[in-house]
Formats: structure tokens, sequence, C-alpha cells
């Protein structure tokens, strides 16, 4: 705990540069942002910058072009008449993509042309994905003011609770950081979907069951009236569980690091987003969470010296 100003700091440093990174580049929003994707396979491999910069100047000036399972497939994505509501829209874009495809490569290299969209296109409207990221959010707070309830009942501090709950809002943001940081640079897709809430929304539940297991060995000592100071009470606790809580924290990151290296593109966002948030759960247990608990509890009522705690016994 006596280190714990310099957890802040390195905290404070990392969520600065993660929300500059999402004030000025944002997201891959995906689901959450309406649009059409189709996915296209050629029979050689094929640029995913020369193919958007080719189909920049017809489409949306943020149509998304990524290779997808393998050099030879593109997830092309667009909001392309998004809003139009005709009939013969879907069919419109479509074949507006065909014929840029087409113009660009020779028709050998694209494989099944007239069936490729009945088998790979998906269609998000404006309005669905605006319920999409509505429930999204509803879903996040919902669970951190079911998390605060709980620890709050639990350990019957709000200290504790509130402790807990900044060091969750502290995983998500690294999440989210790391998701804009790094959208462009990773050689698969970061998109912020519901596979992306389903996965933080596991690191919530992952960061706070190891806090809980540290918050209960700090109730269990302060019950005890451990001579000492309370910090020095809140780091004997911590250090009872550290071994554990690096442990499973390190096997935890090994399975999901399996996942990131040879999942399929489809699973390394989610494997990423874990992966991350399991590290900094892992940090922030002791870090945020204890620290912030010890500045609130901070009563100076609860330090005892050994004489006091064996007149009490």
């Amino acid at each position: 705990m006596g280190k714990r100003r310099i957890g802040y700091i390195f905290s404070l440093s990392i969520t600065f540069i993660g929300l500059m990174f999402i004030f000025i580049s944002g997201f891959d929003l995906g689901d959450f942002k309406g649009g059409r994707t189709y996915t296209v396979k050629f029979d050689q491999p094929v640029d995913a910058t020369e193919v958007r910069n080719h189909l920049f100047g017809t489409f949306d000036d943020k149509i998304q072009v990524k290779t997808f399972s393998g050099n030879d497939k593109l997830k092309i994505t667009t909001s392309y008449k998004i809003e139009e509501s005709f009939p013969e829209t879907d069919s419109v874009v479509a074949s507006t993509l065909t014929k840029i495809l087409l113009a660009l490569f020779n028709r050998s290299k694209l494989q099944h042309m007239g069936c490729v969209y009945k088998e790979s296109q998906m269609k998000v409207e404006p309005t669905i994905a605006q319920d999409i990221k509505k429930s999204a959010f509803i879903a996040l707070g919902l669970a951190l003011l079911a998390i605060f309830i709980y620890i709050t009942i639990r350990f019957r501090r709000w200290q504790f609770a509130l402790g807990g709950v900044m060091a969750l809002l502290h995983d998500a943001v690294v999440v989210l950081s790391v998701f804009a940081i790094f959208k462009n640079i990773m050689p698969f897709t970061l998109e912020i979907n519901e596979a992306f809430i389903a996965a933080l929304l596991t690191v919530i539940g992952y960061s706070i069951n190891d806090t809980v297991v540290v918050f209960d060995r700090i109730r269990e000592y302060l019950r005890e009236s451990k001579a000492g100071t309370i910090k020095e009470i809140f780091n004997l606790a911590i250090n009872q569980t550290l071994s554990r809580t690096v442990i499973t924290g390190g096997t935890t990151m090994l399975s999901i690091l399996v996942l990131l290296l040879f999942g399929t593109e489809n699973i390394q966002g989610f494997a990423l987003a874990i992966f991350v948030g399991v590290a900094f759960g892992t940090y922030s247990s002791v870090f945020i969470a204890s620290s912030l608990a010890l500045e609130l509890y901070g009563k100076k009522s609860h330090d005892k010296s050994a004489d006091e705690v064996l007149r009490r016994k």
C-alpha cells in the first residue's frame, strides 16, 4: 500500500492516453454503427488497403475493408445508403460493390460472385444499432450497480464497494483504450460489438471475484484486530492472497493466450479483450480496489499496537 500512489500515476497515465485515442480516433463500432457487411473470397491473396482505396470514392468515407480468415478473403463493411428504406436498395448496393470489384480485379479472381452475398451478407439498421448500443450500456450499468450493492451488503462498508466498482471502471476503460489504440494495427478485427460487451462483462465478473478474495482477507484481519496500522493490516492481507491472485490470473491468461494466438479472426478480438481485462483486473484488485478502500476507510481508531491487541484478548 505504500506504493499505491505509483499505481495511481500508472493507471491515470494509461487512462489519459486511452481516452485521448478514444476521442481522436474513436472505435470500430461494428454492429453498433449499422450498415452492411459482405465477405468476398478471391482465388489469390489480395491487399485490403488497395481495395479500400478503390472503394473509397464511391462508398462512404468510413468503409472498412479487412482481411478475414486468410489473405484471400475480405470483410467489407459500409454504411453506404443505409438510411434508405427502398426494397431494391440492398441489391443496388451489392451490385455496385460487385461492379467496382470486377473493375479492379479480373472476373476470374472472384469466386461465385453471384452467390457470395447470399452466403455472407449481413445488414444492421441504424435504429437496431442504436437499440443494441443502448442495451449494452444498460447491461453494463446494471452489472456495476448490482456489484456495488452486493459488496456493500457483504462487507457492510461502502468504502469497499466504491473501491471495487472504481477498479471495474478502470478495467473497462483500459480494455476500451486498447481497442481504440490498436484497431488499425492488429491483424484481426477489433470491433465494439455484442461479443465485445460479452467479453467486458466476463472481465468485470473475473475482476470482482479476485477483488472479493482480497477484501475477504482484509475484513478477516480487521475482525481479528491484528496489531499494526490500518495500512499494515491491508498489506498483510494482500500479501496473504498475492500468490493466489497472481497464479490464478497467470493461468487464466495462458489459456486465453492460446485463443489469441491460434484462434480464428472471429474470436481473436474477444480473446484480446479478456486477456487485457484479466491482466489489469489482477492488477486493479490490489492497486485500485484495495488502495481506494484504504484511502476511504482510513480510520486511525483501527490502528492498534501489539499491547492493545493483547489487552483486548
